[in-house]
């Protein structure tokens, strides 16, 4: 009976329209005006990035309309269709409450289908038949009411409801593109004295916005029809100043030289400060190559003749730190150099004998480095690096068999820096050193102090395990055996947990490593009886009505509607809901896997982690466990694992530690994606595996940066011999590198073998990466 209904007003609904539009026509023409840095009408990645997850915008003919339309008739008491072609569940209740509450998501998600499409006018209907009954979500109404009135260029009921947002919800998810689109509006009626006004205000209100750029931007254009020349080119100075690698940034520069052209405004000719302040910029983030360009203006011409000693040095030690950056050592070294001898008391004369240690090493310059660590330590004893300088020569020493040199530099460090950040390392190192020698009986006592010193962390754990292998060494296995149990009883799930169990699997011991209970699996149909508290926010089929509404229960309804994207960004937002009791932590970060934003699962996880684990119990702690080590983009890495031949729990245990599952992650070094590929290496790969026209943007699409990574990780696989830690290590360190270690210590138990690494991030990222796979295979397999 119901459909029957539905399907009749459709019907006269689209009667009404077709008239509608004919008589509209006219007035809906595309305007040819920059809106958003675009062309009027036209579809965009940063203005509406947080669309209620619609695909592209595509004019839609009056019979393709009815068609839809005609296929709603066919909804079911049981189901809505909704986003993607996506089911949403609705009560088997047919009280008057639930018909109501499944018309409204049915409307609503009409209104999202239609305005994805272009057809603003169906979508316009749709959410006037909820704009006031549907109050969970009223601002994602008014807003989508809203940006549907702009497209059809009726500007003037558009203001309106973009001032009901802005009144009445400013802290909607949609304030912010609100507030910046209501002065858009004031621009295009050629209202420049308002939209200067308005886009001021935007300003002080959004600060840190993204959107900032345009904002100066579309200020900068008011000013100057409004006579403002020299605010203007002030906001135009701004623009390319701070936001060098926005694309009005070079447009800025334009007008700046064409207000100077006309004589309004001086020629704007910027210092050599403000040049390494953009060449900063670029290299905060990543950016090496335009830093490059920025520091090279500074260094020739009249900046040049009139440099201060120190802006000189520091602008060699960017280069220098710029092509540190890139791998190129030799170009490293040769303007660390410069920059040290241009002002050798200068601010960052520190920092380049320190970097010129490290790039010296990297070139297998072991004594010259070892020469500018001393020259350091003799001449910035209070420098942040001494320490570290103490504990790099300590490492080239110890590499190199000379444990007695090796010992006096890592001793040096507790005696001289007590409180420095390399305390744990150098006194790691010279247990390692008596280890190495075979002092077993020496090795175990510091080994047993060291874990002592470090209770509580995973650095004891570390020397645990350690004290135990001594143990062994000295044939006494019992005391070895409990040592590995006591690391197990720890419960940290790392990397030596798993070790451990296989040392006493080798002796022939009981390992007790505890079980995860796998029905605590969030894929698990049966999850919400096992947990009800936390899933009944997700099963529940009412919505709030008369209770508070905030960004958490509205992310709820969007997650019952399958409104991912918005929904997470609705959970970000509301992250300052969370009371501080654990179950909430968990109900937030389900809402976060949910989603599909499983980074954001593992960080609020992360953050809590210490709490939750000395107040949860169980079941709850191995439900924990499943959103801190999520199955990520399971279809993806599925099917390219199988093609590759990769255990698909292999590939999310490097996913993890990469990228936290975040799609568009980036490294100091410029390595993109899910499994950071670095560019060259995804140019290198896409040949390989037929990816045509490839670009760096590529890498930030997760499928196929997946199928990068999982390809990469197959060569690596084959490059040594099937051995995993190795795989591991040629993934972080480079290929290169790891033949080398290979070479030099492959004969090495692989413990022994992963502490010999010379790249520390590359020995950490081995056992965490180890560590996941493990637990990976406890929660899954």
């Amino acid at each position: 009976m119901k459909s029957k209904i539905i399907k009749n007003i459709i019907f006269i609904i689209i009667a009404v329209l077709v008239f509608s539009i004919i008589f509209t026509t006219q007035a809906c023409s595309k305007l040819d005006i920059e809106i958003f840095g675009l062309k009027f009408g036209e579809k965009t990645g940063s203005t509406d990035s947080k669309i209620e997850d619609t695909g592209t915008i595509d004019e839609q003919s009056i019979s393709d309309i009815e068609d839809d339309s005609e296929d709603l008739g066919n909804v079911s008491d049981q189901e809505i269709i909704g986003s993607d072609n996506k089911k949403i569940k609705t009560s088997n209740d047919t009280s008057t409450d639930t018909a109501d509450i499944a018309e409204l998501r049915l409307y609503f998600i009409q209104a999202m289908k239609y305005f994805d499409e272009g057809t603003y006018l169906i979508a316009e209907y749709y959410l006037n038949k909820v704009k006031d009954s549907y109050p969970v979500l009223q601002d994602h109404i008014f807003y989508y009411m809203a940006k549907s009135l702009f497209y059809q260029e009726k500007y003037y009921q558009a203001e309106e409801y973009y001032q009901k947002l802005i009144k009445n919800y400013p802290d909607s998810i949609w304030a912010e593109n609100a507030n910046l689109e209501y002065a858009d509006i004031f621009y295009i009626k050629e209202d420049y004295i308002t939209a200067e006004n308005e886009y001021d205000n935007f300003r002080t209100a959004f600060p840190h916005s993204s959107y900032i750029p345009y904002c100066l931007f579309q200020l900068a254009v008011c000013q100057e029809k409004n006579g403002k020349k020299d605010l203007a080119s002030e906001n135009y100075k701004e623009i390319w100043l701070k936001y060098p690698l926005n694309e009005y940034s070079e447009i800025a520069w334009e007008n700046l030289n064409k207000l100077a052209g006309e004589g309004s405004v001086e020629l704007f000719i910027p210092t050599a400060n403000q040049i390494y302040g953009r060449g900063e910029i670029f290299f905060s983030i990543y950016h090496y190559s335009s830093a490059l360009d920025e520091f090279n203006k500074i260094l020739q011409g009249d900046y040049l003749n009139n440099l201060s000693p120190e802006l000189y040095s520091k602008t060699l030690f960017k280069k220098g730190m710029c092509y540190f950056n890139l791998g190129d050592y030799s170009q490293s070294k040769y303007y660390l150099s410069l920059s040290y001898e241009k002002s050798p008391s200068g601010s960052v004369a520190d920092d380049s004998l320190y970097y010129l240690g490290r790039a010296l090493t990297n070139l297998n310059l072991d004594n010259d480095a070892i020469s500018y660590y001393q020259k350091l330590i003799e001449l910035f004893s209070a420098s942040n690096y001494s320490d570290d300088a103490l504990y790099r020569t300590g490492r080239i020493y110890s590499l190199k068999g000379d444990f007695n040199n090796a010992a006096i530099y890592f001793q040096r460090v507790p005696s001289e820096y007590p409180n420095g950040d390399k305390l744990p390392d150098a006194l790691w190192e010279l247990a390692l050193i008596q280890y190495r020698s075979a002092d077993y009986n020496s090795a175990k006592t510091t080994f047993s102090n060291y874990a002592s010193s470090y209770k509580g962390t995973s650095l004891e754990e570390k020397g645990l395990f350690w004290q135990a292998k001594c143990h062994q060494k000295l044939g006494d296995n019992d005391s070895a055996a409990e040592l590995y149990q006591k690391i197990i009883d720890l419960s940290s799930y790392s990397y030596y947990t798993f070790a451990s169990g296989k040392m006493l699997a080798e002796m022939n011991k009981e390992v007790k490593i505890e079980e995860i209970n796998n029905e605590l699996n969030p894929e698990n149909p049966e999850i919400a009886d096992i947990i009800p508290d936390i899933y009944s926010i997700l099963e529940e089929e009412s919505y709030i009505k008369d209770g508070e509404i905030n960004h958490i229960n509205k992310a709820i309804e969007l997650l019952k509607l399958e409104f991912f994207n918005s929904a997470s960004l609705e959970i970000e937002a509301g992250s300052g809901e969370i009371k501080e009791n654990p179950a909430r932590t968990l109900e937030i970060a389900t809402l976060f896997l949910k989603s599909n934003n499983y980074s954001n699962s593992i960080k609020i996880i992360h953050k809590n982690f210490k709490q939750l684990k000395s107040e949860l119990n169980e079941p709850y702690m191995d439900y924990l466990y499943y959103l801190y080590y999520p199955y990520g983009y399971k279809e993806a890495v599925q099917k390219y694992s199988s093609q590759y031949n990769l255990d698909p729990l292999f590939t999310l245990a490097v996913m993890r530690q990469e990228s936290l599952f975040q799609p568009d992650a980036g490294s100091y070094a410029g390595a993109q994606g899910l499994m950071q590929i670095m560019p060259a290496t995804g140019e290198g790969i896409a040949g390989q595996i037929g990816i045509s026209n490839y670009n760096v943007n590529l890498l930030l699409d997760p499928d196929t940066n997946i199928r990068m990574g999982t390809y990469y990780l197959r060569q690596q696989l084959d490059n040594f011999g099937q051995n995993e830690f190795y795989c591991v290590g040629a993934y972080n360190g480079g290929p290169g590198r790891m033949s080398e270690w290979v070479s030099e210590r492959g004969e090495m138990d692989i413990d022994e073998f992963i502490e010999s690494v010379s790249y520390e991030q590359s020995r950490e990222y081995i056992k965490i990466v180890m560590g996941n796979y493990y637990f990976y295979q406890m929660l899954y397999d």
